[in-house]
């Protein structure tokens, strides 16, 4: 008798089984590409609740969550790890501890069109999101928000 599977590894087996088809320029169809070979890990959530160095593996993450910051961060760029590829995203969702905390993002970020915020606003939620820039071999700064 098969055991069920947790919903867990059922949406993985369905993700794993699906299937895009991708049209050429002149517009006659080329092969399919599985899923997983286009998006590799699938979307990932690291939640931290401060740090001065928040630890990310972009390998496994694409969302990062900081829930209570209670300090400055002195850089994002020291412990972030993996190797991202052309075009990966990062999104960080930053939230103080109700005080107002400054921001250094360190070497491996960079403005691409929108500045790199400096400050947390007091109980606000910041999100700023980026796309890695292989040839710079930095996360270009595409978006930066701040709660209303």
């Amino acid at each position: 008798m098969n055991q069920p599977q947790d919903i867990g590894t059922q949406i993985q087996n369905t993700m794993n089984s699906v299937v895009i088809p991708y049209h050429t320029h002149g517009g006659t169809d080329g092969p399919t590409i599985p899923i997983q070979n286009i998006s590799g890990n699938y979307p990932q959530f690291t939640s931290v609740v401060s740090s001065a160095t928040p630890a990310v593996n972009v390998n496994v993450t694409r969302f990062v969550s900081i829930t209570a910051l209670a300090t400055a961060v002195s850089t994002f760029s020291t412990n972030l790890a993996g190797q991202p590829r052309n075009f990966d995203t990062l999104v960080y969702r930053i939230k103080d501890n109700g005080t107002s905390q400054t921001l250094a993002w360190g070497s491996l970020f960079a403005e691409y069109g929108v500045p790199l915020p400096t400050a947390t606003t007091a109980g606000k939620v910041l999100t700023v999101g980026f796309i890695y820039d292989a040839v710079a071999a930095v996360w270009g700064c595409v978006a930066a928000s701040l709660q209303t």
